[in-house]
């Protein structure tokens, strides 16, 4: 049993055998009415005791969650002792979040007991944050998308050519909008957001001045306008279906980012990448302002600045990079994307490791590579 659907299940769904899968969303809104039945019956009334009666109808032999934050997955096993749990990491662990006070890294200090059989983790640096707080044996495995994108290798990146990664959301807000905290502190949705006009504006005109192509590769749809009209008349390129931002990034030169997974999954298949951690320099908030989560490499602790990474806005040091990053060899940054090999994100070409890995523990996998 694979939840929810969406978030990487349907990547799941291309190595493990269809016949013995059943995918399920437990959250949306159609009802599962056998599992509330037996919900109630059960004397239950939380969301919990729902997850719990659904399994309890379906009996897999593995759950597999693909919310890898999702604290009440962490709670299954111990109602669920004839099956496997796993935990798939689907996206990066900051410490800020929708509600107060419900960071990852703090959720999972504070709560106690917190188990599964196995977790697949990105790189070694949060596997070791998992092994510390929660109870079960991690696989590092990278990011299930990232692995399983093939890349063209008839097409050759333009050198003249350089993609920004937005992380823009679909749901329009008004700028004053709270929409995440750090621990108590609130971060409206300007100062969540400014720092990525800000870094296209820079990159604009960077590119306009070395006569180079500058692209957004965008989070939402072609037919969404909100990206389009925040970040004014740069080309935005949709992402109308799961792997299209991965085609994007593939034909740049040099993918720029704040603090998106796909600028680490870039960084891992060995591509040239800027990454700039000042995504909350204005915010008023000292704590907000130097939050580590945001900066390379989180959760290792490294230098605030390197050759192609920095934790402020300054135009200056953005250009410096850029101009670094243009003039390098490929051997060189391979060499440098070579010092942090598997520590945030591995590269492991169409999950073959991770495949033989569920083999290895009884998965009804379709093809053992």
């Amino acid at each position: 049993m694979i939840y929810p659907q969406g978030k990487s299940s349907d990547i799941l769904l291309r190595y493990l055998d269809p016949a013995e899968v059943v995918v399920i969303d437990p959250w949306s809104m159609k009802l599962n009415v056998p599992a509330l039945i037996l919900t109630l019956m059960r004397g239950g009334r939380k969301r919990f005791d729902y997850l719990q009666a659904t399994i309890a109808l379906i009996k897999p032999k593995f759950v597999i969650t693909t919310t890898d934050n999702d604290m009440l997955f962490y709670r299954l096993k111990e109602s669920l002792p004839n099956s496997i749990t796993i935990a798939i990491q689907n996206g990066l662990r900051g410490n800020y979040s929708s509600i107060p006070n419900g960071g990852f890294f703090d959720e999972v200090q504070r709560r106690p007991q917190l188990c599964a059989d196995y977790i697949v983790a990105f790189g070694t640096e949060i596997a070791k944050v998992y092994e510390q707080h929660i109870d079960a044996k991690v696989f590092v495995g990278g990011s299930l998308r990232n692995n399983a994108f093939i890349s063209d290798s008839s097409i050759k990146p333009s050198n003249k050519s350089i993609i920004y990664v937005s992380q823009l959301p679909s749901a329009p807000a008004l700028p004053n909008d709270v929409i995440a905290y750090l621990q108590d502190q609130p971060i409206t949705y300007s100062e969540f957001y400014a720092a990525e006009k800000i870094v296209v504006d820079i990159l604009h005109n960077y590119c306009i001045a070395n006569n180079l192509e500058f692209t957004i590769c965008g989070k939402q749809s072609s037919q969404c306008e909100i990206e389009q009209e925040f970040f004014g008349e740069v080309a935005t390129s949709g992402r109308n279906s799961p792997l299209d931002s991965y085609s994007t990034l593939d034909a740049a030169h040099i993918v720029v980012t704040l603090d998106s997974t796909l600028g680490y999954e870039f960084h891992a298949r060995g591509k040239r990448v800027l990454f700039i951690g000042g995504r909350f320099m204005h915010h008023q908030n000292e704590s907000v302002r130097h939050m580590a989560s945001v900066t390379f490499g989180f959760p290792a602790k490294l230098p605030q600045e390197g050759p192609y990474w920095l934790s402020d806005l300054s135009e200056g040091k953005i250009i410096e990079r850029l101009n670094f990053l243009s003039q390098a060899t490929d051997s060189e940054v391979r060499t440098l994307n070579n010092e942090f090999k598997d520590r945030f994100m591995t590269f492991d070409p169409d999950n073959v490791r991770l495949i033989q890995f569920f083999s290895s523990i009884g998965m009804p996998v379709r093809v053992l590579p």
